[in-house]
């Protein structure tokens, strides 16, 4: 009974997994920017789904609201405060969709190429590390003793998109 529990539960999360693929697509490739944000939520929801699955509820909580609740509804505003009809004449929509093309399928075969390689049965070490030690304490360690370098380069891109974002709004606001 419990192989066939664990048989289970690696196929649902590979098909999590792909349906999170798709609504990832569904981001890029849509038209209307409140479908990509629609779809950007799901996605979110479906990472969540993934952590539960491989029992780091921690990680899936922190997911669910930092991101599909707090960032979500900030892109939402973002989005219904910008006069995107006006944006949408310039064509700055789609006008990278052989780029955006290639980046999925060179993700897809990379995602892929990780999943093939993972062993069939046994949690990855990241995951088997925050279930031994306790969610946050193991996320915590892990975050600032090995994976520091990551952690950092991703907090100057944050302040370099919001010290982006700033400067935009300034020039906007002033013409």
């Amino acid at each position: 009974m419990e192989a066939l529990s664990q048989f289970l539960s690696h196929y649902l999360i590979y098909m999590i997994m792909g349906l999170s693929i798709v609504t990832a697509l569904g981001i890029v490739f849509s038209k209307n920017a409140v479908h990509s944000v629609i779809s950007m939520l799901f996605t979110m929801v479906l990472v969540a789904g993934v952590y539960l699955l491989f029992d780091a509820e921690f990680l899936a909580a922190v997911q669910l609201l930092v991101y599909a609740g707090g960032i979500i509804v900030l892109f939402l505003f973002v989005v219904l405060l910008v006069a995107l009809h006006k944006l949408e004449n310039l064509r700055l929509y789609n006008t990278y969709s052989l780029v955006s093309i290639v980046l999925v399928l060179f993700l897809i075969v990379i995602l892929g190429a990780t999943f093939y390689s993972m062993p069939f049965g046994a949690a990855p070490s990241v995951v088997h590390n925050i279930i031994a030690g306790g969610s946050t304490e193991a996320v915590a360690m892990s975050l600032y003793t090995k994976f520091i370098l990551p952690f950092e380069i991703a907090s100057v891109l944050l302040l370099v998109a919001l010290i982006g974002a700033i400067i935009l709004t300034k020039a906007r606001a002033e013409q």
